[in-house]
């Protein structure tokens, strides 16, 4: 379905799998071409999207305020 040597964005590589299928995968390691399986899985968040209706938890130690992220706080600023 694709020209050859037309580039194909990665996002669309990933969306044409199911979680649970299997990819085959080619990585270039230390000048040799490495092919391997991965089982395809959801991703864990790192940042929450919210954090369910309380108020963000902080400490401030010596000035500085440390306060939990969320996707909302990032968007904020």
């Amino acid at each position: 379905p694709f020209r050859h040597g037309e580039r194909i964005g990665f996002s669309y590589l990933v969306s044409q799998k199911y979680t649970g299928e299997s990819a085959a995968v080619k990585v270039l390691r230390e000048s040799k071409i490495v092919e391997f399986n991965v089982e395809v899985a959801t991703h864990k968040r790192l940042v929450p999207a919210h954090i369910k209706g309380k108020p963000p938890s902080y400490y401030i130690i010596a000035g500085f305020v440390f306060s939990a992220i969320s996707v909302p706080y990032l968007r904020s600023e």
